[in-house]
């Protein structure tokens, strides 16, 4: 980075949720400002039935609590400190159509309206009086400028002028981008602010369904202040500085926005601008070389603020509902890329007392030769001198218009090349699609036996269950009739012991019968022996 550059400051605010949004029922918050890391706010995304968190950094989170001070003190006041010392200065408003831009910038302003207080007064209302309580407290001259100018459609018109003239964008001496035709107006005091602005609220506006005063046009209010002062050398000097204070409209989907005929090509116009501007973020982030300024009036009125010599404040805004993630997601990349823009902020030249009034006088002196010359009608409406210089710039203009020609030659060759090198990407990326489509089909045939054998997976695991299942009662089945085994066993043991008692018991029994039976015997053999005697 470069001694004297500065990044770009970025800071980002988000509304609270509308009523329109809590009272259908559906609203979820994806939004949400990380506690540890007060600079930072989380994204919640939900996208295939996973949720990721994208983090984003900046220079300052303005939560859905955060007041309009707030923002002022944070983003406002030390612009206006730059712009007494000389410096151009840019504060703009990007994002989301219905995110709060206008409020932020301009709110609800009333000529009660105090810098410090809070209340619904955005950034212009609080600038302008602030700035004339900082140039009362200084002791020295001072005067103040203010202008007003809307680019709708991509054409310019004065919000300060009672005509409705198409304004024009010039380049002067200095290579800086001029509105030619604005109307400045001198204001003396904060009142005179108010008087100049409550008969130029012309702002393009419309209902959509997602905005019920919705802006169809950029605008540009540019405060320029003269403060006098004095160089080493005692001498007056003027130090002049500028604050352009910006609201973008939003860019919006038009199918949700509900944009229809001319709301819809006012979209469209809309959507391009801010589709350039963020080119020329891409651009000077990356330092691709080219920058696309020309491609649209917004981009070129901002040049200054973006890659120039301007100090630059970003206000992103964003909606927090999840209906509006994309757009959400899309302003903070966009706003995240801005912070690595480099300007190269340098004090604008001061003039001394002698050197205004030799401009001025060369003014008028141009201005009296012109008069004189339409009055005397000798067929020259201006002066020869004045017609000279007319035709050195033509002829610069010629100049640079034939360089410009040989650039546009190199870059129609390169054009060629591309068109020439996109035709062969174009044909690979047939055979890539081609290639994808048969992937695809194998993919979806892989799928099908993928779901087939899944099912035929599923059976089996039934049949593993039931067979495990089985085995686990036959198991507890054998177990029992195992413990009912060895009962039995014990059991025949004891009947085994019963009966060898019984066979003993028997075979005594068997003995003493015996020994009855020898005793009958010998009784008998006595009796017969003694009836044998008897007898005989």
């Amino acid at each position: 980075m470069k001694s004297n550059s500065q990044q770009v400051k970025v800071f980002l605010r988000c509304r609270p949720p509308l009523k329109r949004e809590l009272s259908s029922g559906q609203y979820r918050s994806v939004v949400s400002c990380n506690v540890e890391r007060p600079n930072s706010v989380n994204i919640r995304v939900e996208r295939d039935g996973q949720t990721f968190i994208k983090t984003f950094d900046f220079d300052g989170v303005f939560n859905q609590t955060a007041n309009q001070l707030d923002v002022y003190k944070r983003v406002a006041v030390h612009s206006i400190e730059e712009m007494l010392k000389g410096y151009d200065c840019t504060i703009f408003a990007y994002g989301q159509t219905g995110t709060g831009k206008t409020y932020t910038m301009e709110g609800r302003p009333s000529r009660e309206t105090k810098w410090d207080v809070n209340s619904d007064a955005g950034l212009i209302p609080r600038v302008c009086q602030h700035l004339f309580e900082e140039l009362e407290n200084i002791d020295s001259e001072y005067s103040v400028q203010i202008s007003y100018v809307e680019l709708y459609n991509e054409k310019l018109r004065d919000l300060l002028s009672p005509h409705y003239s198409e304004l024009k964008l010039l380049n002067d001496s200095k290579g800086n981008v001029i509105i030619e035709g604005v109307e400045e107006v001198v204001v003396h005091s904060n009142e005179n602010v108010y008087d100049c602005l409550d008969g130029c609220w012309k702002r393009k506006t419309a209902s959509t369904k997602m905005n019920e005063n919705s802006s169809r046009s950029h605008t540009v209010f540019t405060i320029t202040t003269h403060v006098k002062s004095r160089n080493s050398g005692e001498e007056d000097i003027l130090i002049t500085g500028k604050l352009h204070l910006v609201d973008l409209a939003g860019s919006e989907n038009i199918g949700r926005s509900g944009a229809t005929n001319m709301r819809a090509q006012e979209a469209g116009k809309i959507n391009k601008s801010l589709l350039t501007l963020g080119r020329v973020i891409t651009a000077l982030v990356e330092k691709t070389g080219r920058v696309p300024y020309r491609d649209s009036l917004l981009t070129r009125i901002l040049q200054n603020s973006l890659g120039g010599k301007a100090k630059t404040n970003i206000i992103a805004t964003i909606s927090p509902a999840h209906i509006n993630l994309e757009e959400t997601l899309s302003t903070c990349i966009y706003a995240s890329r801005a912070k690595f823009i480099e300007n190269q902020p340098e004090v604008n030249q001061t003039l001394t007392k002698k050197a205004l009034i030799k401009e001025y006088t060369m003014i008028i002196e141009r201005l009296r030769k012109d008069l004189y010359t339409t009055r005397s009608k000798n067929g020259i409406y201006l002066s020869e001198e004045r017609y000279e210089e007319i035709m050195g710039q033509l002829a610069q203009k010629d100049h640079e218009s034939s360089t410009l020609s040989i650039s546009v030659s190199s870059l129609q060759e390169k054009c060629d090349e591309l068109t020439n090198a996109n035709s062969s990407l174009r044909t690979e990326l047939r055979e890539t699609l081609k290639e994808l489509k048969q992937g695809n089909k194998r993919n979806e045939e892989l799928s099908e036996k993928l779901l087939a054998s899944q099912k035929e997976l599923n059976v089996s695991n039934i049949k593993i269950n039931e067979k495990e299942y089985i085995i686990t009662v036959q198991e507890e089945t054998e177990r029992k009739l195992r413990e009912e085994t060895k009962a039995l066993r014990n059991i025949m043991d004891l009947l085994k012991n019963d009966q060898q008692i019984v066979y003993s018991a028997c075979e005594e029994l068997a003995n003493h019968h015996r020994k009855q039976i020898a005793v009958i015997r010998r009784v008998e053999d006595c009796l017969y022996r003694n009836a044998s005697s008897l007898l005989l």
